[in-house]
């Protein structure tokens, strides 16, 4: 059984699994890193925790944008931090017997994992961890400590 949770980015359908997605919120008013990589919008204060905020339009090669207090932000778990990725609608949770396909075809700067063929088109499954390279999340952690030291 797959349970992934699934949102949109412009008009492209993606999911991630389940298990990581610690919450979903409003989006709120993002601190700018300065050197930062572009992957990054910069970063939230949640809960007293301080979370990298994921531009998946610069990862993705889509039109970028502003952060609009329209979106979402996911809160998810990768193995090293949490992140929260900017999404334009949230689906929710879908929870499928249906076949994943590879889609090792589709030409992207990160390989989607699976896509899952529903009624109402396509979803792109990603793997949480492939979202950020090493080196970027490096200079991010160098960046911080730099410029916003404890």
């Amino acid at each position: 059984m797959l349970e992934i949770f699934c949102f949109t980015v412009d008009d492209v359908r993606l999911a991630v699994p389940l298990k990581v997605v610690d919450k979903v919120i409003r989006a709120v008013t993002v601190t700018p890193v300065p050197k930062a990589p572009p992957i990054f919008h910069g970063l939230i204060d949640y809960h007293g925790k301080i979370i990298p905020v994921i531009n998946l339009r610069h990862r993705l090669k889509l039109s970028e944008s502003d952060i609009s207090p329209e979106q979402v932000f996911i809160i998810a778990d990768t193995s090293l931090r949490q992140i929260a990725m900017v999404a334009d609608t949230s689906e929710g949770v879908l929870i499928s017997a249906d076949e994943v396909f590879p889609a090792e075809y589709l030409s992207q700067q990160i390989e989607a994992s699976g896509v899952l063929r529903t009624k109402d088109g396509m979803i792109l499954i990603y793997d949480i961890e492939k979202f950020l390279l090493d080196e970027e999340i490096e200079l991010l952690d160098e960046v911080i400590k730099t410029d916003f030291p404890n």
